[in-house]
């Protein structure tokens, strides 16, 4: 074997050992819009309910106060609620933690 099939041999070896390290099937994403619906739906699930349990205070019989007070729960739900949700379903569907 001559010096520049070793080379050779050298490159062809530095090319392949990524493509031989990642052995391991990376998952695929297609999930993530689904359980960001189901994130969202829920969010608009759970404000409305909370609205309508709250309707019965004085403090929020008109309904700027109600909208406004829905838009924030519901904000808030996505902000802090939904990741958890996706995070969650994610680990459940996949298997993966990562």
């Amino acid at each position: 074997m001559t010096t520049s099939e070793s080379r050779l041999n050298l490159l062809l070896l530095a090319l392949t050992v990524p493509i031989i390290a990642q052995a391991e099937p990376v998952a695929s994403m297609s999930h993530l819009p689904f359980l960001w619906l189901i994130a969202v739906v829920i969010a608009a699930l759970s404000t409305w309910i909370l609205i309508k349990l709250a309707k019965r205070s004085s403090y929020l019989k008109t309904p700027v106060r109600r909208w406004s007070l829905g838009i924030v729960l519901f904000a808030f739900f996505l902000l802090f609620v939904s990741p958890i949700i996706v995070g969650i379903g994610s680990i459940l569907i996949t298997g993966r933690t990562m």
